[in-house]
C-alpha cells in the first residue's frame, strides 16, 4: 500500500562547487509590528550530484533574535547540534567522543552510577585524569601515572606519594 508522498524537485541548474538548496519548509507568522516574518524552516540541500554518490542533508533553522540560525544539521556525516542539547535521559551506544568540559550531575540519591562494565578513562596522559570537587573545592585529584604524579586504583595498594591528611574508610 502506497502512502502520500510530498516531493521537492528542484529543475533547472545546480550550483557548481557547492551545496544546492532543493526545497524548503517555512513557518511565518505576523511580528509585533503585523508585518509577516519567517520563524522557523527546514531546508533541503543537494550537498554531491555526483551519480550513484549523491549526498543530502537537512537543516533545521529557527529565528533568533530576527535571524534564522541553524542549530541542527543532519548530513552523511551525522547530525550536527549548535547550542544545548535537554532531555531526561540521554543513551550513547558505542563511545563519545567530547570536547571541552563536561558536566555530570548525581541523580535524585546524589551518587553518579556507572554500570558493571563500565569505567572513566583519560587518554592524555600529562592532564589530571580525575578531580572530584564541591563548590570548586578539590576533595580528590586523581593524576595520570605518566605525569609524574599520584596514581590511586581502589582494590590495589597505593602507589607514589600522597600528600596531605588521608583517610581510608
Amino acid at each position: 500500500l502506497a502512502s502520500p508522498d510530498l516531493t521537492f524537485t528542484r529543475t533547472g541548474n545546480r550550483i557548481v562547487g557547492g551545496a544546492t538548496n532543493i526545497g524548503q519548509i517555512n513557518f511565518d507568522a505576523k511580528n509585533s509590528n503585523s508585518g509577516t516574518s519567517t520563524f522557523a524552516e527546514i531546508l533541503g540541500r543537494a550537498e554531491d550530484y555526483t551519480e550513484n554518490d549523491e549526498d543530502g542533508s537537512f537543516l533545521f533553522r529557527p529565528s533568533v533574535a530576527g535571524t534564522l540560525t541553524t542549530i541542527l544539521g543532519v548530513d552523511k556525516n551525522g547530525i550536527d547540534v549548535t547550542g544545548e542539547v535537554k532531555g531526561d535521559t540521554l543513551d550513547i551506544d558505542g563511545a563519545a567522543d567530547i570536547s571541552g568540559d563536561l558536566t555530570l550531575s548525581a541523580g535524585g540519591d546524589g551518587a553518579l552510577t556507572f554500570g558493571a562494565a563500565s569505567s572513566i578513562k583519560v587518554i592524555d596522559n600529562s592532564a589530571t585524569a580525575l578531580v572530584i570537587e564541591e563548590a570548586n573545592t578539590a576533595y580528590m585529584t586523581f593524576n595520570t601515572a605518566n605525569s609524574g604524579g599520584e596514581k590511586i586504583e581502589f582494590g590495589k595498594p597505593i602507589h607514589g606519594t600522597l600528600t596531605g591528611d588521608v583517610t581510608i574508610i
